[in-house]
């Protein structure tokens, strides 16, 4: 068993005292306070970096809780015992509020591309509104009128099919651009889902907390 401790001791010591000093300029609280749209890249990746220390501390615990529970049983036991829970739940949280924070990131870059889509859709829409008045000009050239300009009739078609094809390509590229926004709207949802059932699982490891507290008084 005191193997074991030593064990853990090292662990502790060769995982977490070389990334202390990289990350200490950045926090759980900064990191969950950061915007993904005005954030530096150098900071996403240290929050991310941070979460994943964070994640390997999680284990850590884990490992103590489990190394106190095989302990024999006395008083001091249970205090370590606590504790090391008490501590595992502190991490828990701040992990889940970085992974939320993340998860606000990747959404707001989805509604910035449907954004994109929306105003490239609007301009679409209105070069074939514009198309569709022109074509209908075209339609109403009675032969009479056709006859007193010095166009021929190959010109008159060929800018009534050029039209029509503009317009063909249009209306396929707005229809392109409804199914983007489409897929990019149920990646948000999902992204959405995901956002608040991590806060779910958050409230459920505070209480957890809150609860393990009042055993250690």
């Amino acid at each position: 068993m005191k193997n074991a401790v030593l064990f853990l001791v090292l662990i502790f010591v060769v995982t977490f005292s070389a990334p202390a000093s990289a990350l200490a300029a950045v926090t759980v609280e900064y990191c969950s306070q950061i915007s993904g749209a005005t954030a530096s890249e150098s900071d996403k990746t240290a929050c991310k970096a941070l979460l994943s220390q964070i994640d390997q501390q999680i284990l850590a615990q884990q490992r103590l809780v489990e190394l106190k529970q095989a302990e024999r049983q006395s008083l001091e036991r249970d205090v370590s015992l606590l504790e090391a829970e008490i501590k595992k739940s502190q991490l828990g949280i701040q992990a889940r509020s970085l992974a939320i924070r993340e998860l606000n990131d990747q959404i707001g870059d989805k509604v910035a591309v449907v954004s994109v889509l929306d105003e490239r859709s609007e301009k679409q829409k209105q070069s074939i509104s514009s198309l569709i008045r022109k074509t209908q000009e075209i339609d109403d050239n009675s032969l009479a009128e056709l006859m007193l300009t010095n166009r021929n009739f190959s010109e008159f078609f060929a800018d009534f099919e050029d039209y029509r094809t503009i317009n063909n390509s249009l209306r396929e590229s707005v229809q392109v651009l409804a199914e983007i926004r489409r897929d990019t709207e149920e990646q948000m949802t999902a992204l959405e889902e995901k956002q608040l059932e991590e806060a779910r699982q958050r409230q459920l490891q505070e209480a957890q907390k809150a609860v393990i507290e009042e055993k250690e008084e």
